[in-house]
């Protein structure tokens, strides 16, 4: 996460035990670089979050959001705003996943 950090300048909370980032892809977007890291969840899940600076007006805590068949939860902090998707596809597992990530400190 570290080098991460150093890289994009976007901090990354600290996952929780038993969490591990699998894959991690950088983006360029009009707000500077924009982070998606593939992440293995303890229980065999896996869940998508995506990462940038851009302040794209999502709430300060994890919102529920369903387009189409995807539910993502979306939130804004430290400047930065994230979206994580995936599974495990109960969507409040998924949006209390979102929270544990949101009351993280930065790794």
């Amino acid at each position: 996460s570290r080098d991460i950090r150093s890289a994009t300048r976007i901090r990354v909370p600290e996952l929780p035990d038993g969490w591990r980032i699998v894959d991690a892809q950088v983006f360029p977007s009009d707000f500077g670089p924009a982070l998606q890291l593939s992440i293995a969840t303890a229980d065999g899940g896996t869940v998508s979050l995506f990462a940038t600076h851009a302040r794209a007006g999502a709430p300060a805590q994890p919102q529920l959001t369903k387009i189409n068949d995807a539910t993502l939860v979306a939130w804004e902090t430290a400047g930065n705003t994230y979206v994580m998707s995936g599974h495990p596809s109960e969507p409040e597992t998924l949006l209390e996943a979102a929270h544990d990530l949101a009351d993280n400190k930065f790794a």
